[in-house]
């Protein structure tokens, strides 16, 4: 959708809802998740090579680069359960959760 399709829809009703960022992945592939599953996991986030990959945590498209994302935090394996797993410690203290509960609430 463009922007203005994006407005008319969210304005014709107030049930209508609509996630700012393009898709639920680029809420899990943000820096401020994946830096807190790597604390927890005793991981290291590779910030200079996610940067170089994601430069648009809002409207990138991020499906193609998910194992490249996978990759930023040294994990190997299937990509949905790393996406569970980041679902995990998305927690109250975050700025994506306040984003997310502002968009669905």
């Amino acid at each position: 959708l463009t922007e203005v399709e994006r407005t008319e829809f969210i304005t014709k009703s107030s049930s209508n809802k609509m996630l700012e960022r393009r898709e639920i992945e680029n809420y899990l592939f943000d820096k401020e998740v994946l830096r807190e599953y790597c604390n927890k996991n005793s991981k290291s986030f590779d910030e200079t090579r996610y940067d170089k990959s994601v430069n648009d945590i809002n409207l990138q498209d991020l499906k193609p680069l998910q194992q490249e994302i996978q990759a930023c935090c040294s994990v190997n394996g299937n990509i949905s359960d790393f996406k569970r797993e980041l679902a995990k410690v998305v927690n109250k203290n975050m700025t994506v959760y306040a984003n997310l509960k502002t968009l669905i609430f």
